[in-house]
């Protein structure tokens, strides 16, 4: 669609940058002439709003409008994003996770009104109150009840328990696709809303891994808080707090087995991780935090960790080829039941068409769709 130089709103184009995080200076490194659209004083061509468009994620149409539309505005929920020293630009891409973001509140926001308009409206995020200083421990044995658990699920079935009390979970892709981030990036991450709180969660990080984060994340939620966990960032009291509740929840204190005391070896830490359905990593942080092992254990057991998974990734990559994809199962697996279950319900209501749908999914074979519907 053309657009007349008088129609573009540089209030609106200033709005669409700042909310993405991005400086001047970032903009103008792909559209020239960026604080000059913004003041008025010259007017981007067609193919310098497409790229605004791409950079800022929203439509062409949004910088003819009066002002930015409430759809496309990031919420005051979007956790805050610190900017690290430009020598160390791939440490942390605050936009590439911003994106994401914007994404995410869409989807979050679809889900919340197509449940309304067929009746069944989401219900507010209520988990059992906890008091003002509550300990680690004493949260997660609220949590675990609440949960209704008497085990130790793997990472699927506890994402079913949150999903059924009104968390929308999403994995992040292992592909390079828009949700793609580099597990030393992110690792999780936690927004909270009275109704319908996000969390994500890196699917590039190992299996079991993804269970201590998801719990981290839950910590964060049930303090209120928004938060980007990361590989990098400084330990805060809310930080140390999270990763304490996520080790309670999944490795009770009182069934950890009594020879946890003795551990001495990288092996009888895989052992205790596999009761648990936890990485090693994890379960050495528990041991830790329980004083079942020292300072310099852990630090010796945990460097042995890295050294397996980093001859793991060697081989992996030397490897020929691997697996084929499922597009079906991974757009389930990354979405999960709450989001497919509601657009599949406004699909068969007929208020959503199968092309909208491979767009919602992210999907570009219409029979990856119908087969999702088999495996929800």
């Amino acid at each position: 669609m053309p657009y007349r130089s008088e129609e573009i709103n540089p209030h609106v184009l200033k709005a669409c940058r700042e909310q993405m995080g991005f400086d001047l200076s970032d903009v103008e490194k792909k559209v020239g002439r960026i604080s000059e659209f913004e003041t008025g004083s010259a007017t981007p061509t067609l193919k310098q709003l497409e790229t605004l468009a791409a950079l800022y994620k929203v439509p062409r149409w949004v910088f003819v409008s009066d002002r930015l539309p409430e759809k496309y505005r990031l919420s005051e929920n979007a956790p805050a994003f610190r900017r690290l020293s430009r020598s160390s630009p791939d440490m942390f891409d605050p936009h590439r996770i911003r994106s994401i973001t914007a994404m995410l509140e869409r989807l979050r926001k679809l889900m919340l009104e197509t449940r309304e308009e067929h009746g069944e409206p989401t219900g507010p995020f209520t988990p059992p109150p906890l008091e003002a200083h509550s300990t680690p421990e004493a949260a997660a044995t609220v949590i675990r009840k609440w949960l209704e658990v008497d085990g130790y699920p793997d990472f699927d079935a506890w994402r079913n328990k949150l999903e059924d009390r009104g968390i929308f979970i999403f994995l992040t892709s292992k592909y390079r696709e828009w949700s793609h981030v580099d597990r030393r990036l992110m690792r999780g991450m936690a927004i909270f809303y009275k109704v319908l709180p996000i969390i994500v969660i890196n699917d590039s990080d190992p299996g079991k891994a993804r269970s201590f984060t998801l719990f981290h994340e839950l910590g964060h939620l049930l303090r209120k808080e928004n938060a980007i966990n990361r590989w990098d960032a400084p330990q805060t009291q809310s930080e140390k707090w999270c990763d304490a509740f996520a080790g309670c929840c999944l490795m009770p204190q009182n069934a950890m087995p009594e020879s946890a005391a003795f551990v001495d070896s990288l092996q009888a830490v895989k052992r205790t991780a596999r009761k648990f359905n936890v990485s090693p990593c994890a379960c050495l942080v528990r041991l830790k935090q329980m004083q079942f092992i020292d300072r310099n254990t852990f630090n010796a057991l945990e460097k042995a960790w890295e050294a397996e998974l980093a001859a793991r990734k060697e081989k992996f990559k030397h490897a020929a080829g691997g697996p084929r994809r499922d597009r079906s199962s991974e757009a389930v697996r990354q979405y999960g039941r709450l989001y497919t279950r509601t657009l599949f319900r406004a699909y068969h209501n007929g208020e959503m068409g199968l092309y909208k749908m491979k767009k919602m999914f992210n999907l570009k074979n219409a029979n990856h769709v119908l087969d999702m519907e088999k495996k929800i």
